[in-house]
């Protein structure tokens, strides 16, 4: 990225002094949306974070933003403080930032959907020392130009806007913002802003409407673009958790468990399982195969978790007097061993003073990956042999989906209360899967 200021395309100063024109485009800076609450703007989690834009790589980014994004700097995520508002906003730097230039993109949640924009600041000499005179542009992430100012000594005094003139001249002329988030050529006008009814709009008060253009925001919601009010990266949920809710959230903020979950989604379509187990102090461990469908769990005092796949449907190479194939098909859903591993676990940290909120099992499919969990008493688990259920266990999916069918199953064979069943939804939330009177499937999102 070899972008120099000095090398910006001309600006074009015009001076408004139509009372209307003034006045619309001041707005655009301070104006509030009366029909939105700030109560529609959400704090945007790690995990949703990551999944977001790692979704917005893979599907939406040109090559040239797919490169910029290779600079992102996730787990240096910070969480800043906006004003008027008891929300965070998500903002996440690039590894070429400088003295000169500053790029971040800036995420939240506005009516539950997350937004996103590249927010840029470029240094121009200031007059007072610790006072921000520059540029600052503000692109979408998929480089379309949304908006842009000139700030001297922290004081908002232009807006930056596409030029008329360039587009019915079909002229070509970089855009101001960092090179590789500029999907298309544009010229800038400066329109100085000359009429300050509405207050003078600062730097480190910066107009939620100027980033989002109003959406979710209720007049006075404001970010400092400085950095100043940053506070780290809060965490989803207490370190002494007990609810199980709060416990996958710890697990979803957590970059290992990320990684080994997002391994073994790659590998549902192999022919055989493969899967993890965890260490009370947080290493993984591969568990060894026994055969396509089964796995080893080795007897550990210190495991307290395990992830492992339910692989697709195969031709396993045999095939019947018709000549027929048969298919390995693997129910994806946890099979009667691995609810007896679980329940294994959950013992194992009561006999060794474990905290039994630490303890899961999680399966990892194509049509999905969820997450057992425990919060019955493990003095109440009776000595089953769970491969005994196999046979029973498969005529609960012969009419019923895998969530309803496994619940059922819990219900009527597990002889304890307390397994919870929850999924963990591919934007990185959770939920809880629960069966009501009529055994119909109830979601509680966590």
């Amino acid at each position: 990225m070899n972008y120099k200021l000095q090398k910006l395309k001309k600006l074009k100063s015009i001076i408004l002094f139509g009372l209307t024109l003034i006045f619309i485009n001041c707005q655009d800076i301070n104006e509030s949306n009366d029909d939105l609450s700030s109560s529609s703007i959400q704090t945007v989690s790690s995990a949703e974070a990551k999944f977001f834009l790692s979704n917005k790589v893979n599907n939406t980014f040109s090559k040239s933003l797919k490169n910029a994004m290779d600079k992102l700097e996730l787990d240096k995520m910070t969480y800043e403080e906006l004003k008027g508002s008891d929300q965070f906003l998500a903002v996440i730097p690039f590894s070429t930032n400088n003295e000169i230039q500053n790029d971040r993109i800036l995420l939240t949640k506005i009516n539950n959907e997350i937004k996103g924009v590249i927010f840029s600041m470029y240094l121009e000499k200031s007059t007072i020392e610790g006072k921000f005179s520059g540029k600052i542009i503000i692109n979408s992430l998929d480089g379309e130009f949304l908006n842009g100012f000139r700030a001297e000594n922290d004081i908002i005094v232009s807006r930056l806007v596409k030029s008329n003139l360039s587009e019915k001249n079909n002229r070509t002329a970089k855009g101001i913002g960092l090179d590789s988030f500029n999907a298309q050529s544009i010229e800038l006008d400066e329109v100085i802003i000359m009429n300050r009814t509405h207050g003078i709009p600062m730097v480190d008060e910066f107009s939620w409407n100027s980033i989002y253009g109003g959406g979710g925001s209720s007049e006075g919601v404001s970010w400092n673009s400085t950095g100043g009010g940053s506070s780290p990266v809060p965490s989803p949920a207490p370190l002494n958790a007990t609810n199980p809710c709060d416990k996958i959230k710890e697990q979803m903020a957590n970059v290992l468990f990320n990684s080994k979950k997002d391994e073994l989604s790659k590998k549902t379509s192999q022919k055989a399982e493969t899967g993890f187990s965890q260490n009370k102090n947080g290493p993984f461990t591969s568990l060894g195969v026994v055969d396509a469908n089964t796995l080893n769990l080795p007897t550990d005092p210190n495991i307290i978790g395990y992830m492992h796949t339910h692989i697709d449907e195969f031709e396993n190479g045999k095939f019947d007097n018709d000549g027929n194939p048969y298919l390995n098909k693997a129910i994806k859903m946890f099979s009667p061993a691995d609810v007896g591993a679980f329940l294994t676990l959950v013992k194992n940290a009561k006999t060794n003073n474990i905290p039994i909120s630490t303890v899961y099992g999680a399966m990892v499919s194509s049509s999905g990956t969820y997450e057992l969990r425990f919060t019955g008493n493990p003095d109440n688990i009776l000595p089953i042999k769970w491969t005994d259920l196999n046979n029973v266990y498969k005529t609960y999916f012969k009419n019923d989906s895998a969530e309803v069918g496994f619940l059922k199953f819990l219900k009527d064979k597990a002889n304890i209360s307390g397994i919870e069943l929850y999924k963990i939804n591919k934007n990185g939330t959770t939920t809880k899967k629960t069966l009501d009177a009529k055994n119909k499937i109830v979601d509680i999102n966590c």
